[in-house]
């Protein structure tokens, strides 16, 4: 459904799902261009397995099938908040493809199998918000990790579940800064943070305890949102702005050329580091503060 104006008007034009081979909740991706596109995983409408555009267009909806072909049914998509042609889609078989030109063409992570999909819910892929190279991807976590990460594009994928256990993820988020990620899961809301270097769980003694469907990171109010399998929706709040400035090295809330230079202050001098200031230096969350942090900074300023 597509609302021209749903401030002021309960005016819609609807799509009917042309074709066959759908999840019954298919993944939806909205265009990083235009507001009236948007891309659904196929299934298909001429044949199978494809990223059917839809569009809106003097009051109807026009559908197409994009041109790649993928194995099986698409059980999630996305692209990068930074660089929005690089686009993200795993298949329900767990094979996951990336592509550098907005979806003309996709490569197919070689050697890899990664998580399936729900059956009909499909998976999930989170893109970094700081480092264009890196990105998350979740789904099923019974036979093999829920959860992988990718440093370098997708074009390969190491384990990132420590302290996850067997279960199904259906959603991840994280905070602007990627210094938390979020989990819906089959067993509860958990919580990464890199420098603990291990999920956790965090519904606490309030929580259900019960199936986490979907989880969004609000930022104008600080909050972590959840929605549960008939138990309604959960918030996690902070009562403060959680997102560290990674970068602000002199914490004075500006990223800037007395950042950098602190930086090439404390590579050069050798000194042993607390852990604050790896925290706020280590751009590339590898836990060491080296000159790829300092390119990284540079290249954010």
């Amino acid at each position: 459904m597509y609302y021209p104006d749903a401030a002021n008007s309960t005016d819609m034009v609807s799509w009917d799902f042309q074709g066959s081979g759908y999840l019954w909740l298919p993944p939806l991706m909205n265009d990083p261009y235009q507001s009236n596109v948007v891309y659904i995983g196929g299934g298909g409408i001429n044949s199978l397995n494809h990223m059917v555009k839809v569009t809106y267009l003097n009051g109807s909806m026009i559908a197409e099938d994009l041109g790649y072909t993928f194995p099986s049914k698409i059980s999630a998509m996305s692209y990068s908040p930074l660089v929005n042609d690089n686009w993200y889609v795993s298949t329900e078989t767990g094979l996951f493809y990336f592509s550098d030109d907005g979806g003309q063409t996709f490569t197919q992570t070689s050697s890899f199998s990664g998580p399936e999909s729900h059956y009909f819910y499909g998976s999930t892929i989170l893109p970094s918000p700081i480092n264009e190279n890196r990105v998350y991807i979740g789904g099923s976590g019974y036979s093999n990790p829920g959860v992988y990460v990718s440093e370098n594009g997708g074009e390969s994928f190491s384990e990132f579940n420590a302290g996850l256990p067997n279960t199904m993820i259906y959603e991840l988020t994280c905070l602007p800064d990627e210094s938390i990620i979020f989990a819906a899961t089959e067993l509860g809301p958990y919580a990464y943070t890199h420098e603990g270097g291990s999920w956790i769980l965090i519904s606490g003694d309030d929580a259900p305890d019960q199936v986490y469907w979907s989880v969004e990171y609000i930022d104008e109010i600080n909050t972590v949102r959840f929605g549960t399998y008939g138990r309604g929706i959960w918030d996690y709040e902070f009562n403060h702005n959680p997102t560290i400035s990674i970068g602000d090295l002199n914490q004075d809330n500006l990223i800037d050329e007395d950042d950098l230079m602190m930086l090439i202050s404390i590579l050069m001098s050798g000194q042993i580091l607390s852990e604050e200031t790896i925290s706020l230096g280590n751009l590339d969350y590898d836990q060491v503060l080296s000159v790829f942090d300092l390119l990284l900074l540079a290249d954010q300023l």
